[in-house]
C-alpha cells in the first residue's frame, strides 16, 4: 500500500497528493481507502480501469498540490467550496508537452470523486487525455 498517492496522474504520476500545509484541505477520513481509476488517452483503444487499495495517514487533504509542487504545473484558476474543487491549468518542462487542462474533486468524507481532462498539441494535432476517479473509505486500519 502507498502512503502518499491515491491515483496516478496524467502529469506527474499523482493527483491526489497528501497535505496538511494547504490552508483550505479537504477532510476526508484517515485509514484504508479503495480508489478506481478509469484513464483514457488517443493512443489506447479501451480505457484503463486500475484499482488500488491506499493507507490515508493524514486528515488534511488537498488534491492539486503535487502538481504546483514539481513546478511544471500552474494552477490558473481555483474555486473551492467545502466539499469539491475545481481549477484549470498549464503545464510544460523540459521533459513534456505544453498542456491545458480542467479538473475537479468532491468528497463527503468517507467517499471521493473527481475528473480531469488535458489537452496537448504534437505535430499539429490536438491530443485529449482525462482520467476519473473514485474512492471509498474502508476502515480505520491500515494493513
Amino acid at each position: 500500500m502507498s502512503r502518499i498517492s491515491i491515483v496516478p496522474s496524467l502529469v506527474v504520476g499523482s493527483l491526489f497528493v497528501l497535505s496538511s500545509t494547504s490552508a483550505h484541505a479537504f477532510q476526508i477520513m484517515k485509514g484504508k481507502w479503495e480508489v478506481t481509476v478509469e484513464m483514457q488517452n488517443p493512443m489506447s483503444t479501451q480505457p484503463l480501469v486500475e484499482t488500488t487499495i491506499e493507507c490515508i495517514e493524514e486528515a488534511d487533504f488537498d488534491p492539486v498540490k503535487e502538481m504546483t509542487d514539481e513546478g511544471e504545473c500552474t494552477i490558473l484558476d481555483k474555486k473551492e467550496t467545502d466539499n469539491s474543487l475545481s481549477w484549470t491549468m498549464e503545464c510544460s518542462g523540459e521533459d513534456m508537452l505544453a498542456m491545458q487542462g480542467e479538473g475537479s474533486f468532491t468528497t463527503d468524507g468517507k467517499t471521493a470523486s473527481g475528473e480531469m481532462k488535458m489537452t496537448m498539441s504534437f505535430n499539429g494535432q490536438t491530443m485529449e487525455m482525462g482520467n476519473r476517479w473514485e474512492g471509498r473509505f474502508i476502515s480505520k486500519e491500515c494493513d
